[in-house]
């Protein structure tokens, strides 16, 4: 069975997308990476991905993936990337925030799945007109008790306001450096967002608001990455220039 897989990977191309709070270094410890390695004989192709179709090959373009482990910010000219920036600061970190701002204003303990569904829920990058709240069920930080709190949703995007900052600061950097030729195309266009954090409530509103860049959540934002690499395993030649060989 091995030798079958083994013969089956030779001389093919595999690219991977990695999304994890585990740094490159971490990775190349894993087993998956290890097993990659021994078939392809120590040659690996490892390259987070973009989501452009195969139709925006031509187009010009900015692109923000976040996903749970980390933002990637590009500008995508003509297949390849410009400009590029990345900040591990994804969906993770984002329920993070709300755990470590539960925690220590209101004293109650609550797990990652539990900040994850409060997000979901009643999470908006922007202050909501009309106010939602939420019942939080966790362990009190003092006296180690089951106590509930509700939790309403303006308290919700302060927790989540600086991880986001930092995401858009990706963005601001990318923008800092991206080529004046190129500018107006970015402001006719605007900034297409995927991944699962960008479906975040109201994300798009202060993408806008703070950089001054229209911006527009993509189709499917959960399976732009997916589709994106398929489309580039299909047509490698094409894309070969703006994939990492490591």
């Amino acid at each position: 069975m091995k030798q079958n897989v083994c013969g089956s990977l030779l001389n093919k191309s595999i690219i991977l997308k990695i999304q994890c709070k585990k740094s490159l270094a971490h990775l190349n410890n894993m087993k998956l990476i290890f097993l990659i390695k021994s078939l392809l004989n120590g040659k690996t192709l490892v390259r987070s991905l973009m989501n452009w179709e195969l139709k925006q090959y031509t187009l010009y373009g900015k692109v923000l993936d976040i996903g749970g482990g980390a933002a990637e910010a590009a500008v995508i000219c003509l297949g390849g990337v410009v400009v590029h920036r990345s900040v591990r600061v994804g969906g993770n970190k984002i329920d993070e925030t709300i755990a470590v701002y539960v925690r220590k204003k209101h004293n109650l303990i609550i797990g990652d799945q539990t900040a994850e569904l409060i997000k979901i829920k009643i999470g908006s990058a922007t202050r909501l007109v009309q106010e939602e709240n939420i019942e939080v069920s966790g362990r009190d930080q003092v006296l180690g008790l089951p106590r509930t709190i509700i939790l309403t949703s303006s308290e919700v995007t302060e927790a989540m306001r600086p991880a986001l900052l930092s995401i858009i600061g990706a963005v601001k950097g990318v923008l800092e450096e991206t080529p004046p030729e190129l500018a107006s195309d970015i402001i006719e266009r605007g900034i297409t967002m995927s991944g699962g954090t960008s479906s975040l409530r109201n994300f798009d509103r202060l993408m806008v608001q703070e950089t001054g860049v229209p911006a527009h959540l993509a189709e499917e934002p959960l399976l732009c990455v997916v589709r994106g690499t398929g489309v580039a395993l299909e047509n490698l030649d094409l894309y070969r220039r703006s994939i990492a060989r490591r």
